[in-house]
């Protein structure tokens, strides 16, 4: 029973005072685990719409069924971008294939290839038979009645239109699959075989395709109706092919080839399978290739020039391909071979926006904080209001390098470390903590450069933290550009890796051009908040970046240089 004498006192929820906003409101806790959530997201994680801020409209360019190079350092927000570009390109129909290039730095140029075909293929062969009006043939032949289309049920009554259906269906289903299964042999072919192939110029329907595998296989191949192989490795292969009865066979040539070979003579039927697709399913291919720049730049040129060839043999809507990229650290052509350009041949969207502009570089960065979970309510304002002052926020942009993916990087770790110190606001005290973390994670990317060995990277680093911050004591110099074009490979790897920033593109003083840097907040903030005190804090986006041209020039010695000399830097073309 209730007590007659108690009641029941209900209090008005006050709303909240967002003047007063700081860390200790439930919505900054939310945000920080939203956060962990999409620093862990993946090209694969594409079923997912997401709230990308997007002020240069690189949507609707990278929606255009042409080849895109989408260049950017590491967390400047390409996977960002693709994964909204998949998004509005279903909305439209088109068909998507996607395959991350990362973990295949140690193959050949030919397996990696193979692989992204073998995505490619049996993608299209799973969408062919989801489609509503059709049914591969093992599934229908059971069936009663001219083995009946799904499109028949839905009234489509005329005989003829649903039987040229099928065959227009079957054709591309065997296309496809005749495609994947010599992928399969190229792939399981071993490296150094030599393949011997019996071509027949009459290539007629066929009713069965076997194969019979002896020994360990892996390899180069090429082939078309029958295939015989062998190699010096006590391994061979066999491909046979069961003709319709009554069908002669003429052949027309035979030889050995290699695997690369192999993939040059299918690629016409690559050509012709896409381009029927395209005609039956109505669908424009998209390839999506994530992470590009993890393949070896030697193996990059055969890559291009096949699925370039594709794309120039197919009609305008067929075929296109989309590669992410980081800068310098790709190759179109083969060397003396100047095939492909950025200008005729792709569009280019470049991420990296210039250092010096750090004020719009707040505002994107908030924007893309706000964007995360609309429903946190969270706005520029706001955010500006967990900051103790606007120096916290110029050291949060400057330790992010302004890439969105070091930006959450830092933000959470400042909030994570202000809470530890029992503060409500994002205080100065914590920003050497959240460097050294930093720090942590550039130097584990040192090992996944391909370009220089890590001793010489840290050789390089050690010369910048003793010339540059303890001699000159400055975070700022003018790079003379015809030495910082000359040097561009070795410089590239430095800004990939964030040890310095790239702040303009250049700068002209006292009529020399020079490349402004910004040499990374690890060198000055991973030991104390607090600068030595003659040293020069460069504020270089005041005064419209005019401070820039009272900056200490510095470049590395030439016998720095000719040490590395012997590394095999290829250079972008």
């Amino acid at each position: 029973m209730s007590d007659k004498n108690t009641t029941t006192v209900f209090k008005p929820i006050k709303p909240r005072d967002y003047d007063k906003f700081d860390l200790t409101f439930p919505e900054v806790d939310k945000l920080l685990d939203k956060i962990e959530l999409i620093k862990r997201r993946k090209i694969k994680d594409n079923n997912k719409q997401i709230n990308y801020i997007d002020p240069f409209n690189h949507v609707k360019t990278l929606k255009n069924p042409v080849n895109h190079l989408i260049i950017g350092r590491r967390g400047s927000g390409k996977t960002s971008l693709l994964l909204k570009v998949i998004e509005e390109i279903r909305k439209t129909n088109g068909f998507i294939t996607i395959v991350d290039m990362q973990g295949k730095q140690r193959q050949g140029a030919d397996l990696p290839l193979v692989e992204v075909l073998l995505t490619l293929f049996n993608d299209l062969k799973n969408n062919l038979i989801n489609e509503n009006d059709w049914e591969p043939y093992i599934q229908r032949k059971t069936k009663i009645k001219y083995y009946k289309l799904k499109s028949y049920y839905y009234g489509i009554t005329n005989k003829q239109i649903w039987t040229n259906t099928i065959i227009e269906y079957d054709k591309l289903f065997n296309q496809i699959n005749s495609i994947i299964d010599r992928l399969d042999i190229i792939k399981q072919t071993p490296n150094g075989a030599t393949i011997q192939i019996i071509n027949s110029n009459k290539q007629k329907q066929t009713t069965n395709t076997s194969f019979k595998i002896l020994g360990s296989i892996s390899a180069d191949t090429k082939y078309l109706e029958l295939i015989s192989a062998s190699t010096s490795l006590e391994s061979s292969f066999t491909i046979s092919i069961d003709k319709e009865k009554n069908k002669e066979k003429s052949i027309e040539f035979s030889g050995n080839y290699s695997k690369q070979e192999a993939l040059d003579e299918l690629k016409q039927d690559v050509i012709k399978c896409i381009e029927q697709f395209y005609k039956v399913i109505k669908k424009p291919v998209f390839l999506i290739l994530d992470d590009f720049y993890q393949i070896p730049i030697n193996n990059q040129p055969f890559i291009f020039q096949y699925l370039h060839d594709i794309n120039k043999e197919t009609t305008e809507m067929a075929f296109s391909y989309k590669a992410c990229l980081v800068p310098n650290r790709f190759k179109l052509n083969e060397d003396n071979n100047k095939i492909l350009s950025h200008k005729d041949d792709f569009s280019t969207i470049n991420l990296d926006r210039e250092f010096c502009e750090l004020e719009a570089n707040k505002d994107l960065l908030f924007k893309i904080l706000c964007g995360i979970d609309p429903s946190l309510e969270f706005t520029t304002a706001r955010i500006t209001k967990l900051f103790n002052d606007i120096l916290v926020i110029n050291d949060c942009i400057r330790a992010s390098g302004a890439l969105p993916r070091y930006f959450l990087d830092v933000f959470s770790h400042m909030i994570k470390f202000s809470l530890a110190e029992n503060k409500t606001k994002i205080h100065k005290m914590v920003v050497s903590q959240v460097v050294r973390e930093i720090k942590k994670s550039k130097d584990e990317l040192i090992s996944e450069e391909a370009y220089l060995p890590e001793n010489q990277i840290r050789k390089l680093y050690s010369i910048i933290e003793e010339e540059v911050v303890h001699v000159l004591q400055t975070n700022v110099i003018l790079y003379p550009q015809i030495s910082f074009k000359k040097n561009e490979d070795i410089l590239n790897t430095l800004i990939n890796l964030g040890y310095i920033h790239r702040i303009k593109e250049s700068i002209m003083v006292d009529k020399v051009n020079y490349t402004p840097l910004f040499i990374d907040m690890i060198f000055t903030h991973t030991t104390s908040n607090k600068l030595p005190k003659n040293f020069k804090d460069v504020k270089f986006w005041e005064q419209n970046g005019k401070v820039l041209s009272k900056c200490k020039v510095w470049e590395f010695k030439q016998e720095t240089i000719n040490s590395l000399s012997h590394l095999n830097l290829d250079v972008v073309e």
